[in-house]
């Protein structure tokens, strides 16, 4: 859901006249932007790992009211990053998007041994790092990529939810197709980061569109390699 909010086509347009601020070296915003996201995947690895079972509990006894509230952090932290020309500001609310998804992640992977956690980690490691290279090498492709995957996302999400809602299924298919969609869209959100000006501000930004590319990957790793378990 996030990530439909992150790939706003007037946001991104409202980004690339975000100039306010000093301009970083392209070497420095790539590093505030890597340093951002292992801040954000940290958090969640540390709620994954010290988070009591009685926060889990909330879930199951409440889920709606877990929904909500995620929709709510989740959706206010994504506008106070956009809105702002603050980097501190922009970062706070980074930290909440982080601290929203991280629930969610932290409450997955307790149905998963380590082995398969660690195994989702890595090959979500490994495709980020595969989709950088390849935005980096050929961006053009990425940059024609926009339209074709918002439009699949949401289509996608769409057929998922009517499948569970109406058949009480969650055919695996959709956890594929989802890793191929997010796989991309951590192509294209590191070459839309590339095309903005190279401010501390857009460093924060661009580092929350990926950081929710790659949560959403590695939860859909996640499911994939625990049923082929």
């Amino acid at each position: 859901m996030a990530t439909a909010v992150l790939d706003n086509k007037e946001m991104k347009l409202q980004r690339m006249e975000k100039t306010g601020g000093a301009e970083l070296s392209r070497r420095a915003y790539n590093a505030v932007i890597g340093i951002v996201l292992v801040i954000g995947l940290l958090i969640n690895a540390a709620m994954a790992q010290f988070l009591p079972a009685s926060a889990f509990e909330i879930m199951a006894e409440y889920p709606w009211a877990v929904l909500i509230g995620f929709i709510v952090a989740a959706f206010g932290s994504v506008f106070v990053i956009y809105k702002s020309d603050n980097p501190t500001v922009s970062f706070i609310g980074f930290l909440v998007l982080s601290a929203a998804f991280g629930y969610l992640v932290a409450a997955a992977v307790q149905s998963y041994t380590a082995t398969t956690v660690t195994r989702a980690f890595m090959l979500t490691a490994a495709i980020s790092l595969a989709m950088v290279v390849a935005a980096t090498v050929v961006p053009g492709i990425f940059a024609r990529m926009g339209t074709a995957l918002f439009a699949a996302l949401v289509i996608t999400l769409i057929a998922e939810v009517g499948m569970i809602l109406f058949t009480h299924s969650d055919p695996v298919a959709f956890d594929y197709i989802f890793v191929v969609i997010f796989s991309l869209y951590i192509g294209y959100d590191w070459q839309k980061a590339q095309a903005y000006p190279p401010t501390l501000d857009n460093a924060v930004d661009s580092a929350a569109d990926i950081y929710v590319d790659i949560v959403n990957l590695f939860i859909r790793l996640l499911a994939i390699l625990g049923r082929d378990r």
